[in-house]
C-alpha cells in the first residue's frame, strides 16, 4: 500500500513537468504566418484607377481655387471703388455744407434754421421717452453691493382627513 501512496505521489511531482513540456509543444505546433505574402496585393491596374481618381479630385479642387481667388479680386476691385466713391462724397459734402451756410439774406437763414429745430426737438422727445422707459424698469437696492435673488421655492404640504380604522 505504501508502494501506491509514493507512486502517486511521485506521479503528483511529475505533473507541472509534463504540463510545461506540453504547452511548449503545443506552442511550436503553430505555424508562423509573419513571413507570407499578403493574400491581396492591389494590381496595377487597381491603382492605376486610385491615381487617376486622386488626379481628378486634385484638378476639380485647383479649379475651385481659382474661381475663389478670381472673386476676391473682383470684391477688392469693388471694394476700391466704393472707398474712392466714398471719399469724393465727403470731400463734396463739405463744401455743400459751406454753401448752404452761407446764404446772402436774414430770410434764407431763418428758413434754413426752421427744419433743423424740428429734427432736434423730435430727437430730444424721443431721447425722453426713451428715458422714462428706463427709468420705470430699472430696480435699484439700498445697499453697497448689488443684490441678485434667484432659485426655487419648493413648496410640499399634505392632509389628513378623518379617523383611522381600527380594524
Amino acid at each position: 500500500m505504501s508502494s501506491g501512496w509514493q507512486t502517486a505521489k511521485g506521479l503528483r511531482r511529475l505533473r507541472l513537468p509534463v504540463a510545461i513540456a506540453c504547452a511548449l509543444i503545443s506552442g511550436f505546433a503553430i505555424p508562423v504566418r509573419a513571413q507570407e505574402a499578403p493574400a491581396t496585393a492591389p494590381s496595377a491596374v487597381e491603382l492605376k484607377q486610385k491615381i487617376d481618381a486622386i488626379s481628378a479630385a486634385l484638378a476639380a479642387t485647383q479649379q475651385q481655387i481659382e474661381q475663389s481667388q478670381q472673386q476676391m479680386r473682383q470684391l477688392q476691385q469693388q471694394l476700391d471703388e466704393l472707398k474712392e466713391q466714398m471719399g469724393a462724397a465727403a470731400a463734396a459734402a463739405p463744401a455743400a455744407a459751406a454753401g448752404v451756410s452761407t446764404p446772402t439774406t436774414a430770410e434764407a437763414q431763418a428758413g434754413s434754421l426752421e427744419p433743423a429745430k424740428v429734427s432736434i426737438e423730435e430727437r430730444q422727445e424721443t431721447t425722453e421717452a426713451a428715458v422714462k422707459v428706463l427709468d420705470q424698469v430699472k430696480v435699484e437696492s439700498a445697499s453697497k453691493y448689488p443684490v441678485r435673488v434667484t432659485g426655487l421655492i419648493l413648496f410640499n404640504g399634505f392632509l389628513n382627513h378623518g379617523a383611522p380604522d381600527n380594524v
